[in-house]
């Protein structure tokens, strides 16, 4: 069973994008409830995640285009990775992605999205099919170097590691609270991933 917070912040995150861009849902009351019991029970509003914002923008973009391009999740294979993993899931098929499927490395492939990874990926896609990959629990530390991207694929990035000083350049859009352009850098970083 998920527990109620964890629950509470995907539906949060939901309501959040709801808000923004269908305002005369119903849900938008239970919405401005809640967000206001969340800082009654100290919980984390994540709006103030840096690129929070442009992520949901994004994932906006990538749900509402006339063909929606395939989902992706990939997560690590440690207990925060794979409550991670579910939990992103979970909240694109409640926002209606098409969820191709949740993908955790082997212990061959190691921690994180890597090159050989994104090959394995691809060779499940037909060719020029545009795809989203989203990191649950990793990505943070991606360079150029490191993963370069198929034509059409894109990626949104969750992570709750220190990561490098420049942020993964093929990301369209990067949350880790770790972030060295956080508003508060250096308060309270010590989120699990699939609180992120």
């Amino acid at each position: 069973m998920v527990p109620i917070y964890w629950s509470l912040q995907i539906y949060w995150l939901i309501a959040h994008y709801l808000t923004d861009y269908f305002p005369k849902l119903p849900i938008i009351d239970l919405y401005k409830e809640f967000n206001a019991w969340s800082y009654i029970w100290g919980g984390v509003n994540n709006v103030y995640f840096t690129d929070t914002e442009k992520y949901i923008d994004t994932l906006h973009k990538y749900l509402t285009q006339e063909k929606q391009p395939r989902f992706v999740v990939y997560a690590d294979y440690d207990v925060d990775g794979v409550t991670s993993g579910v939990t992103a899931g979970a909240a694109l098929q409640i926002l209606g992605a098409d969820l191709t499927n949740i993908v955790y490395p082997s212990m061959q492939t190691g921690f994180g999205l890597t090159q050989t990874v994104v090959q394995q990926l691809k060779k499940s896609f037909a060719p020029g099919q545009e795809i989203v990959l989203v990191t649950a629990d990793n990505g943070i530390s991606l360079t150029s170097d490191s993963l370069q991207l198929p034509e059409n694929w894109h990626l949104l990035v969750t992570d709750h590691h220190e990561g490098l000083e420049t942020l993964p350049p093929m990301a369209d859009a990067v949350i880790d609270p770790f972030r060295h352009d956080q508003p508060d850098a250096g308060a309270f970083n010590g989120y699990a991933g699939v609180g992120v």
